[in-house]
């Protein structure tokens, strides 16, 4: 299962684990879990509602008359094979998330491990898997959370490669070679370059992530402070 993490109020976060992201109607519902089992191996299982990519507050009207039955019919149209009423999403995009506007129910842990939901695996070409510099940057897990632009000039600056290079007589491997190490080292230092870029981005997105916990806290203050009045 992919991992996602979970932040409170004060800015702590627990590793949890994905379930099945899924759009139903209008909202989009995200299921994940901690992992928690009970004696009766029920896993205890937590739901959050999204619109527009926005959290949404759920309300107990919305969570008893709607939500719960939305998810009996998901678990039912998996279990029969036969997905109609809702469809499935990418779940990629989803590795951090509040702790709060959550909503909490058990399933048992056998129905969990089917609707448990797997990413489809992008099958890659042999021809790319036998690129050296292809095999290199496959391994790289860094570099594959640069995202799909770069692979996209990755490959296409080796596809120009391919095609303007001449049919050669063995006397020339020597200059081609030295072309291509000279090519994959531009290109090294290139990824080098997006690391450091990426690692800036997120010390930026820490910073905002502890402002919005800040913001938060003065909005529940405010509120307590509205109800005493």
């Amino acid at each position: 299962m992919e991992k996602v993490y979970v932040m409170d109020n004060r800015g702590h976060e627990t590793e949890a684990f994905k379930i099945r992201y899924f759009n139903y109607e209008d909202a989009n519902y995200f299921i994940y879990t901690l992992g928690e089992i009970d004696k009766d191996e029920y896993v205890k299982l937590y739901l959050k509602k999204i619109r527009n990519g926005e959290e949404q507050f759920i309300s107990e009207d919305d969570w008893s008359h709607n939500i719960k039955d939305i998810i009996q019919k998901v678990v039912k149209e998996i279990k029969s094979g036969r997905t109609t009423s809702f469809r499935d999403l990418n779940m990629s995009s989803l590795n951090e998330i509040m702790e709060t506007d959550t909503r909490v129910f058990k399933l048992k842990k056998s129905v969990v491990e089917e609707i448990i939901y797997e990413e489809p695996r992008v099958e890659i070409r042999e021809e790319i898997i036998e690129d050296p510099i292809r095999e290199e940057k496959s391994r790289d897990s860094f570099i594959d959370s640069l995202g799909s632009s770069i692979k996209k000039n990755y490959t296409e600056d080796f596809t120009h490669f391919r095609k303007e290079e001449p049919r050669v007589k063995p006397a020339r491997v020597t200059s081609v070679s030295s072309e291509y190490r000279d090519k994959s080292a531009l290109l090294q230092k290139e990824l080098e370059e997006y690391k450091v870029i990426t690692f800036k981005l997120k010390e930026e997105n820490n910073i905002l992530r502890k402002k919005l916990v800040e913001y938060r806290e003065k909005l529940e203050s405010i509120k307590a402070m509205s109800s005493d009045i």
